[in-house]
């Protein structure tokens, strides 16, 4: 019985191979004068980076039969 559920749960891991990934990283600095102890400058940034897999050369959809049939045999 477990082993069903952890072949099903291995397609899906395999399937989030194919769907896009969406990164951001943030950064936030302030630089400050030594004398006057006054704010001089103040950086904000934000990237952000998306990911389309388009093709791989196959593996994941390999990946992806083999686990299924896994699923398929272990029931």
């Amino acid at each position: 019985m477990y082993g069903v559920d952890v072949a099903e749960l291995a397609v899906k891991i395999s399937e989030g191979a194919l769907y896009p990934n969406l990164g951001l990283v943030a950064a936030y600095t302030q630089q400050y004068d030594i004398q006057p102890q006054s704010l001089r400058q103040t950086n904000v940034s934000i990237l952000g980076q998306l990911t389309l897999p388009i093709y791989q050369g196959g593996g994941e959809y390999s990946a992806i039969r083999q686990n299924k049939d896994m699923v398929s045999s272990g029931s």
